[in-house]
């Protein structure tokens, strides 16, 4: 299985509390061969319950008592960059809105700049191990050079993942997908789709394949109302829904 593709499936099993059997879901899998695994594990009576709006009465009423904000100025259209204040203060308001919410939010991003800045670091630094190998591997020396290629590969992962750590606290940037409070608890919706079943029984199956959307649509960078769209009319496979971005999202 490809590796995007098994991390799409690991965060779906993690937003929807539960777990595929080895070989039940692969590459060539289509997403309505996904929705069809998602339902055969729901069991119970239908609720008609929208836990998007469960979600944004929650996520509401825990900014109203965080920030002493008023209550009507909290609507689905609401900005989220204005609600809760930039900066490295975010990182810590972003914290206690998943704790006093009892929700797993979306990861908060780094800016385009710093995401680059992390990359290319690492890759520079990988460039600079190499060429100095090369300079001192004797002539023929194929296999020690390989090694060493091989060593300044790894040490790139490790840089870049290293890089991710030490700037954790300049990720502060709102996922795009998440720009309004609406967006915001959808999103947060698919992510803890398996926790609201269990509370409030199981969704109608177009609620599902919504928050199934989202939740793809956070660890993926589209726009989930175009991703929800495509899903349902084209019936994609996974690797191509795994490949329907330009990377994944720079978010901790």
């Amino acid at each position: 299985m490809h590796g995007d593709v098994r991390s799409l499936i690991e965060t779906i099993e993690s937003a929807f509390g539960v777990r595929f059997e080895p070989g039940e879901l692969g590459d060539d899998s289509h997403f309505e061969d996904l929705c069809r695994a998602l339902l055969s594990r729901q069991g119970g009576t239908i609720s008609h319950r929208c836990y998007t709006s469960i979600v944004f009465w929650r996520l509401r009423r825990a900014l109203v008592e965080m920030l002493h904000v008023r209550k009507g100025s909290i609507t689905p259209a609401s900005a989220v960059d204005c609600l809760i204040p930039e900066g490295v203060v975010r990182r810590s308001h972003w914290r206690e809105l998943s704790q006093a919410s009892g929700l797993k939010l979306p990861g908060l991003e780094y800016s385009c700049g710093i995401g680059f800045a992390v990359v290319a670091a690492a890759v520079i630094s990988a460039l600079s191990i190499s060429a100095a190998a090369n300079s001192v591997t004797p002539p023929g020396q194929w296999g020690a050079l390989a090694i060493v290629v091989a060593f300044a590969a790894a040490m790139a992962v490790t840089a870049n993942r290293l890089f991710f750590v030490l700037l954790k606290p300049l990720a502060t940037s709102v996922p795009a997908a998440c720009a309004n409070f609406g967006d915001l608890a959808k999103t947060v919706a698919g992510l803890n789709y398996g926790s609201l079943s269990r509370e409030f029984g199981p969704s109608r199956r177009r609620d599902l394949v919504e928050a199934l959307g989202y939740a793809i649509a956070d660890l993926i960078d589209v726009d989930p109302r175009a991703l929800v769209s495509t899903l349902t009319a084209e019936n994609p496979s996974l690797s191509d829904i795994a490949e329907a971005n330009d990377g994944f999202r720079l978010g901790v």
